[in-house]
């Protein structure tokens, strides 16, 4: 039979392997996110309701004229807004 000593050591070792690995997870979870949700603020990633996958890299042209949407201001941005009531004013 196992003494005391040795089996609290052990429970002890096993919880901290435990607490590490959560914690370990949770941070790869959250930095994963973060990442994600720069990429989308920047336009190099995109997801796409049609086929529910995540797509990379230059988007689409949305443009009539054929111009580039990745030459667009920032969505939000001052100069964004600025586009935006520009083209409802006519």
């Amino acid at each position: 039979m196992i003494s005391n000593l040795p089996l609290q050591a052990l429970i002890l070792v096993a919880f901290g392997a435990f607490c590490f690995g959560v914690g370990y997870l949770t941070a790869f979870i959250v930095t994963r996110n973060q990442w994600r949700d720069e990429m989308i603020k920047r336009r190099v990633a995109r997801f796409n309701w049609m086929t529910g996958k995540w797509e990379w890299g230059a988007a689409p042209s949305e443009h009539p004229s054929g111009q580039s949407a990745a030459n667009d201001p920032p969505a939000g941005s001052p100069e964004s807004m600025r586009a935006m009531l520009a083209k409802r004013r006519g």
